[in-house]
C-alpha cells in the first residue's frame, strides 16, 4: 500500500502544479489567452478584467452601470448582474450577453465588428448600441425584439431591406452609413439618418406612426413620391437644396405645420406639367392629386402587366415598359404614364424607349407616333421614324445605323406595301 501511494504522491503534485499554472492565484480565475471579462468570484458589485499574463485591473459596477471601455477586451466570460454595460472601443469577439436578465442597454460600438450574427443578446434589452463597427449586414433574429433603441451609426450598411428588425422598436440612428433609399420599419417613431448619400428622395414608404426625420447633411435635391405620414413633427433637412420637390395634396396641411426653412426648395416650376403650384410659407411646392400620385408612385403590384388588358397601363420611366397584348404597344403619355395602344400594321413593330440613329430627312412637329408613322410614309426615301414625347418631334430617316435607349422615344421601321 505505501508503494502505492509513493507512486501516486509525484502525480498529485504534478496535477496541483499544472492548475496553478492555470490559475491567476491573485484573482483566483483561470488565466485567459485573451484579454477576457470576468465577473468577480469575491463581489457582486465587481468585475475583473483579466489578461494572459495574469494582470488584472477590477471595475465595480455604479448605480446599476459597469463602465469597460478602451481596455481592449477580447472575450467576454460572465459580468455581474447590470442595467447597463459599456464596453465601446475593445476589440471583442463573438460575445454571449443573453444571461444578463437584467441588462436593458448595452454599448458595444467600435469594436471594429464586421457581424454580430455569433453574438447572443438579452432577452429584454432595450437599448443597443452598434455605432461605429464595419457592419454591412444584420441576421434575421439577432437583434432582440424588445430594443427600442437601436444604434447603427457609423456603420457600412446601405440597406435595411433584409435586417429583421425587432418588432418594439420606435428610434433608429443610421447616420453616416451608404443609405441611397429608405426603407423603414414599421410603427417606428423617430429616424435620424444624417450624413447618408440620399441626394433623391423618391417612391419612400414612411411609417404611419413616424413624428421625426432628420437629415442633416444629405443634400437632398428631389423629393417626389413620398407619402409623408400626418403624424410626421419635424422634418429636419439643412444644408439641401430641393429643385424638385412635389406632394400629395392631402399632405399639404402636413407641410403648412412643419418648420421647414423656405429658402432649401429652390424650384419655381413643376416637372410634372399636371402640379399645381403652391406657396407655403415662402417656398413653392408642386401639388399633384392623391389620385395621380397613386398612379404615379405607389400602382398596386397586381395592376397591369397590362398583358391581359387592352389599353392597360404598361409602364413608366422609372419601372421600365411592360408588355401589352397582342396588336398593341406601350405609348409613353409622360415619365409617368405609358398606355397600350393599337398597332396600326402600316407602322411596323413600335419599340419603346427606344431611339434610331441615322441622318434625318425631316423633323416636324407632331401630336402622336400615329402621326408621325403617316408622315414617315408620305415621306420620299423615309424607311422609319423615331417619335419624342417630350418635344413632340419626328425624326424621319433616310437610314437606321443603330438604336439606343431613349426614355419616352417610340421608333419604328415602317412597312411598306
Amino acid at each position: 500500500m505505501r508503494t502505492q501511494w509513493l507512486t501516486l504522491a509525484p502525480l498529485a503534485a504534478l496535477a496541483h502544479a499544472v492548475s496553478a499554472q492555470d490559475t491567476c492565484p491573485e484573482v483566483n480565475l483561470p488565466k485567459p489567452s485573451v484579454v477576457t471579462l470576468f465577473a468577480s468570484p469575491t463581489s457582486s458589485d465587481e468585475a475583473i478584467i483579466l489578461r494572459p499574463d495574469c494582470t488584472h485591473e477590477v471595475l465595480t459596477v455604479s448605480s446599476g452601470s459597469l463602465e469597460g471601455s478602451y481596455k481592449e477586451i477580447e472575450h467576454i466570460e460572465s459580468f455581474p448582474a447590470v442595467n447597463r454595460l459599456i464596453l465601446i472601443a475593445n476589440h471583442l469577439k463573438a460575445s454571449n450577453f443573453s444571461s444578463g436578465v437584467d441588462m436593458t442597454d448595452l454599448l458595444i460600438g467600435w469594436n471594429g465588428l464586421s457581424s454580430i450574427d455569433d453574438f447572443a443578446f438579452p432577452a429584454n434589452l432595450r437599448g443597443l448600441d452598434l455605432e461605429g463597427n464595419s457592419l454591412s449586414s444584420i441576421a434575421k433574429g439577432v437583434i432582440p425584439d424588445s430594443v427600442s433603441y437601436l444604434y447603427l451609426t457609423s456603420n457600412k450598411l446601405s440597406s435595411l431591406a433584409d435586417i429583421a428588425m425587432p418588432k418594439s422598436l420606435q428610434h433608429l440612428f443610421i447616420m453616416n452609413n451608404e443609405f441611397t433609399k429608405l426603407d423603414l420599419p414599421l410603427d417606428i417613431l423617430s429616424v435620424t439618418a444624417d450624413g447618408n448619400p440620399l441626394s433623391t428622395f423618391e417612391k419612400t414608404d414612411l411609417p404611419e406612426t413616424l413624428e421625426k426625420l432628420s437629415c442633416v447633411g444629405c443634400n437632398i435635391n428631389t423629393i417626389r413620391g413620398v407619402a409623408f405620414p400626418s403624424t410626421l413633427k419635424e422634418f429636419i433637412i439643412p444644408d439641401s437644396k430641393i429643385s424638385n420637390f412635389e406632394i400629395r395634396a392631402s399632405d399639404k396641411v402636413i407641410f403648412e405645420n412643419l418648420a421647414l426653412d423656405a429658402s432649401l426648395i429652390t424650384q419655381t416650376e413643376c416637372e410634372d406639367k399636371k402640379a399645381e403650384k403652391v406657396d407655403i410659407k415662402g417656398a413653392t411646392f408642386c401639388v399633384v392629386t392623391d389620385d395621380r400620385f397613386t398612379v404615379k408612385y405607389y400602382r398596386p403590384a397586381t395592376d397591369p402587366p397590362a398583358t391581359g388588358i387592352p389599353g392597360g397601363f404598361c409602364g413608366d420611366q422609372i419601372d421600365g415598359v411592360l408588355p401589352c397584348v397582342n396588336d398593341e404597344y406601350c405609348q409613353p403619355w409622360d415619365p409617368w404614364h405609358y398606355q397600350c395602344r393599337p398597332i396600326d400594321a402600316k407602322c411596323g413593330i413600335q419599340e419603346t424607349d427606344v431611339q434610331f440613329d441615322g441622318e434625318d430627312i425631316d423633323v416636324p412637329r407632331l401630336v402622336l407616333p400615329e402621326r408621325c408613322c403617316d408622315k414617315c410614309h408620305e415621306t420620299e426615301g423615309c424607311v422609319g421614324y423615331t417619335y419624342t414625347f417630350y418635344d413632340a418631334q419626328c425624326h424621319l430617316k433616310k437610314g437606321i445605323t443603330g438604336k439606343s435607349t431613349h426614355l419616352g422615344g417610340i421608333s419604328a421601321t415602317i412597312v411598306r406595301k
